[in-house]
């Protein structure tokens, strides 16, 4: 473990050790400085907030944090609804691990592959490669992460063949 995070949930003290994705604190440096950072997580406030002021020590990075209580559940998946952000839509790009994090925008979302303590993950500088190259200049960034990653045409393909095949009806 790089580091041992100690949190409070319901007054009990837990302490657990917090590997970072590389490069993390390269690229929220190179995020806050092009955009305007919110981190939404699905985690509950007394759990995340430790691992936040890991990352960001002197509460630079992030405007705003949400948390799971700002997040819409569906069973057993909590999904990240920007429109509470009072920003256009056209402006918001949601980065996650979980697609179903950003099933109400796909069009919004960025996917990125789940950390697993791979030390030689690069995943962070693609990111920041392509929020530099397609999105910093984008009016739109929901047409260029659709151009881009195509998730409203999958999500349209496979809503299709799910009625198709029977899987849903439609009324």
């Amino acid at each position: 473990a790089e580091t041992v995070i100690s949190i409070n949930v319901n007054n009990e003290s837990s302490s657990f050790g917090l590997i970072v994705r590389p490069y993390v604190s390269e690229f929220l440096q190179f995020a806050s400085e092009r955009f305007n950072l919110v981190i939404f997580t699905a985690g509950v406030k007394d759990y995340a907030d430790p691992i936040i002021d890991y990352l960001d020590p002197d509460n630079t990075y992030f405007a705003l944090r949400l948390y799971r209580d700002s997040c819409t559940q569906y069973e057993n998946f909590f999904v990240k609804d920007l429109s509470i952000l009072n920003i256009p839509i056209e402006q918001c790009v949601l980065l996650d691990n979980c697609i179903y994090s950003f099933a109400k925008d796909v069009q919004s979302g960025i996917l990125i592959s789940t950390f697993h303590n791979n030390m030689e993950d690069k995943d962070l500088l693609n990111v920041a490669d392509y929020l530099d190259d397609n999105i910093l200049l984008s009016e739109n960034v929901r047409s260029t992460n659709e151009s881009f990653f195509g998730f409203e045409s999958i999500k349209k393909m496979m809503y299709n063949k799910l009625i198709e095949e029977g899987g849903i009806s439609v009324k």
